[in-house]
């Protein structure tokens, strides 16, 4: 019967693949597979989506994962606007604000707040560990452990009052620390870009869709860009592989990684973000540059993405560029609990959330109202 509504669905009978699926039992993974097919072509991007979204969270093997894959992806440029100028000079969307750089609203006492390490040279670990110690009231062994010498690390999470103390006083002992409410995070306005429609030596010009009701064009100076962050985004996949005695077991492992830049203009109170999976280098400029050929040889992903890191080497060569992403990753992805409430703004196809989003939505967060005191 299966096998029937699949050919109904190869030759466009939707009508009679809706008729069978009836039939069936709705929770079976190949029947909701067709189902959410039939209601893609019927015009049910919503139903249609989270059908895709449920096969991907339960691990019913390799064809239904990618079919559903490929599902979400069609729907992601079936149910958006085209992006055209026309749709932009007709309706168009509000820019990101312009004036001074934002300040940080006072947070509530009972905040939940981050404190995090930054890095200091190993010849300054022995003092520093001493007062570190004295402050936090642990061993002084234990401290010289927690202080890095790369990266930002992860130390505390707890009320911003609590936080914000520990803060100031660990600042007043010259040890380096940055810390801030997350309700923060929400203050900034994030615009996931899906290409650079034009560039100029003085400016460029992006495209807008993810997300947004309405995609638009925002159109902004290099002289506005003030940070860079990039980082990778590990992609997990399940696998099978033998365990020590020999049986079969399934487990979670790295497959990929997705990279990630955002280009923060404060000025804007915006973040412009750009990452494999939503960008289409197939749209817009090319990303040549005088420094490169004109014709780019590559065609991968990652070709691709040393093609638009380039791009924005030229244009951007002074701006600081922070790219120890990984380091602090790894101090706080498995806080779950901290990074969960987080929206990340970042739409991998993932079979379910991963912390790692977070973990660099916040990386970025801190790197922006840092670097506005």
């Amino acid at each position: 019967m299966i096998k029937s509504v699949a050919d109904a669905i190869a030759r466009a009978d939707y009508l009679a693949a809706a008729q069978l699926l009836q039939t069936l039992p709705a929770h079976d993974p190949w029947v909701m597979l067709y189902t959410a097919q039939v209601r893609e072509r019927s015009e049910e991007f919503e139903q249609a989506e989270n059908l895709y979204r449920q096969l991907l969270k339960t691990d019913y093997g390799p064809k239904i994962a990618t079919e559903a894959r490929r599902g979400l992806q069609r729907l992601s440029k079936q149910h958006k606007p085209a992006p055209t100028l026309v749709a932009v000079a007709s309706a168009p969307p509000p820019q990101p604000g312009t004036g001074p750089a934002p300040t940080l609203s006072a947070p509530d006492s009972n905040a939940t707040s981050v404190l995090i390490l930054e890095p200091l040279p190993n010849a300054a670990k022995p003092e520093a560990a001493r007062k570190f110690a004295q402050v936090m009231n642990i061993e002084t062994y234990a401290a010289r452990l927690f202080l890095p010498s790369r990266g930002w690390r992860f130390y505390r999470a707890g009320r911003w009052s609590e936080i914000a103390h520990y803060g100031q006083q660990l600042s007043a002992q010259g040890i380096p620390v940055c810390w801030l409410p997350l309700e923060a995070l929400q203050q900034v306005q994030v615009l996931e870009v899906s290409h650079f429609q034009s560039v100029t030596p003085e400016g460029a010009t992006v495209w807008v869709e993810q997300g947004q009701a309405q995609p638009f064009s925002c159109k902004f100076a290099w002289a506005e860009v003030t940070q860079r962050v990039s980082g990778l985004l590990p992609i997990f996949e399940q696998v099978v592989a033998r365990d020590k005695q020999g049986k079969f077991q399934r487990k979670e492992e790295i497959q990929d990684h997705a990279q990630i830049c955002d280009l923060q203009l404060p000025g804007r109170n915006t973040i412009l973000r750009l990452y494999r999976g939503i960008y289409q280098f197939n749209q817009g400029i090319s990303l040549s540059t005088p420094k490169s050929p004109q014709t780019l040889p590559e065609e991968t992903s990652w070709a691709n993405w040393k093609h638009l890191e380039a791009f924005l080497d030229y244009y951007l060569p002074t701006v600081p560029h922070w790219r120890d992403f990984t380091l602090f990753a790894e101090t706080i992805v498995d806080q779950t609990d901290l990074l969960s409430p987080i929206p990340a703004h970042i739409d991998l196809f993932r079979r379910e959330e991963s912390s790692w989003d977070s973990a660099f939505h916040l990386y970025s967060g801190l790197i922006f109202w840092k670097n506005l005191n």
